[in-house]
């Protein structure tokens, strides 16, 4: 058994070819999946509310009505966690720090999500 979450614009066609590989190359007897968004709220005990969820590259908004995704309220945004962790390289770098090379990002990075 299996249950994978999907992303809130995941196409039919993407789908069913996951599905595909799961059934016949791991030889599953049974695949569930749940749009991100749905699943968040449900773990908290909720079914309507907004689920947004910010990724490394694309941050994306679902509203949710008593434990349905509504698709047309869907909203997908190019910036993720990599452009905070940009934006605040930049700051400092104005406040008169010194980055070299990506050892430096990945500090900047591990600051950020303290």
């Amino acid at each position: 058994r299996l249950m994978m979450s999907e992303p809130p614009s995941f196409s039919t066609r993407a789908r069913a070819k996951i599905y595909e590989t799961m059934f016949e190359k791991y030889q599953l007897d049974s695949v569930q999946s749940g749009v991100q968004g749905v699943l968040s709220l449900f773990s908290n005990g909720l079914e309507t509310g907004v689920a947004i969820e910010c990724g490394e590259g694309v941050t994306h908004c679902t509203p949710i009505f008593e434990g349905y995704s509504i698709p047309k309220g869907n909203r997908r945004v190019d910036l993720g966690g990599r452009n905070i962790t940009e934006f605040l390289i930049r700051l400092m770098q104005r406040r008169g720090y010194s980055f070299n090379k990506s050892s430096d990002f990945e500090v900047v990075r591990v600051i950020k999500e303290r």
